[in-house]
C-alpha cells in the first residue's frame, strides 16, 4: 500500500504473475506455481524487490501479498507483509474481521471495537504497523467499530 502512484506486478516463478497494479489498490487472484516460491515485485519493468528465499504455500490456500512502506517514509517499498487470507469454516451463520495495519507509523496502533468507544474490543492485543489481526467473528449486517 504504496502512496508514490507508481503501478507493481507481483511475480512469481514459471511465469505466475498479476496485472499492473495501481497504487492503493488490489490485483486479480494469482495462482502459486507450486508449494513455493520466490517472490517479485517488478515496477515499471524493473525489480524492485525479491524475497531472499522461496517463500512456503499451502495447496489450495490463498494468500494476500501486501507491499509495505518503509517506516515514517509513506512512499519508500521496503518489504512485503504475507496473510493467510483463508477465513476459519464455521457453520454459524457469522461474518468475520480482520484489522491489517500498514500504516507507516511506529507510535499508532488500532484497537477495534465493537459499537462504541466503549464496546468491546474485538482483538486481544492492539494492532501495530506490519502487524494483522486473527480473523474475528461478528454478526453479519450492519456493523458499527
Amino acid at each position: 500500500m504504496i502512496t508514490d502512484d507508481a503501478p507493481r506486478r507481483l511475480v512469481l516463478e514459471q511465469g505466475f504473475q498479476s496485472g499492473d497494479v495501481p497504487s492503493l489498490s488490489f490485483s486479480d487472484t494469482v495462482r502459486s506455481p507450486g508449494d513455493s516460491s520466490l517472490i517479485t515485485i517488478v515496477t515499471n519493468g524493473n525489480e524492485e524487490f525479491r524475497t531472499p528465499r522461496r517463500v512456503s504455500f499451502i495447496q489450495n490456500a490463498v494468500y494476500s501479498i501486501y507491499a509495505v512502506p518503509e517506516r515514517g517514509k509513506p512512499n519508500v517499498f521496503d518489504t512485503i507483509l504475507i496473510t493467510n487470507a483463508n477465513a476459519a469454516l464455521t457453520t454459524l451463520p457469522l461474518a468475520q474481521v480482520r484489522v491489517i495495519n500498514l500504516i507507516p507509523d511506529t507510535g499508532r496502533v488500532f484497537d477495534v471495537r465493537l459499537g462504541c468507544p466503549n464496546g468491546s474490543s474485538l482483538f486481544p492485543t492492539a494492532i501495530s504497523f506490519r502487524q494483522a489481526s486473527v480473523y474475528r467473528e461478528v454478526y453479519p449486517g450492519i456493523a458499527v467499530f
